[in-house]
Order: structure tokens, then C-alpha cells, then sequence
């Protein structure tokens, strides 16, 4: 038997659906370029056999990528594309 005589708990998606901070977005690119450059590191090591190279490789590419993927989500945090428009609730 389901009950149907719950009330879903209200939560205010405003501020969710609002504009990424510019912290938020450096918060993710540092945390993806971590992962990014161990793997980097490691197929480099693969492919090179050499960890000096390697290391010097994925932190040189990995580099120009954050910057290049900061840029690339504050571009996207301008524009409304696929954002959905939130009501504004004027109610006292």
C-alpha cells in the first residue's frame, strides 16, 4: 500500500540554479586537474618508461589545461543555454 499522505518537503532551488562563484569554478577545475595529471603521469610513464619526462609532460599539459578549462566553464556560466528559468515566489 503506498501512502499518498505525505507532504514532499518544499526546497528552494533558487540559489542552486543561480550563477557558479568564480571559487566554485577554480574549486573544480584544481580538483579535475589532480586527477587528470596522475593519469596523465601514468600513461606518459607507460608510454615514455622515463618518470622525470613524464612528470614534466603532465604537469606542462595539465597546466595550460586548467587555465584553458577555467576559461571554458566561466564562458558557459555566461550564457543561459539549458538552464531552466526559476519562478520568483513574491509571496509574504
Amino acid at each position: 500500500m503506498v501512502r499518498t499522505d505525505r507532504t514532499e518537503p518544499k526546497i528552494n532551488f533558487k540559489k542552486q540554479a543561480g550563477i557558479e562563484s568564480r571559487k566554485r569554478s577554480l574549486a573544480k577545475t584544481i580538483s579535475w586537474r589532480i586527477i587528470a595529471t596522475a593519469v596523465t603521469i601514468l600513461v606518459a610513464f607507460i608510454w615514455l618508461g622515463e618518470w622525470t619526462t613524464s612528470i614534466a609532460l603532465a604537469i606542462t599539459a595539465n597546466g595550460i589545461k586548467a587555465v584553458l578549462y577555467y576559461t571554458h566553464e566561466r564562458a558557459w556560466n555566461r550564457t543561459s543555454f539549458g538552464r531552466k528559468k526559476v519562478k520568483e515566489d513574491y509571496t509574504i
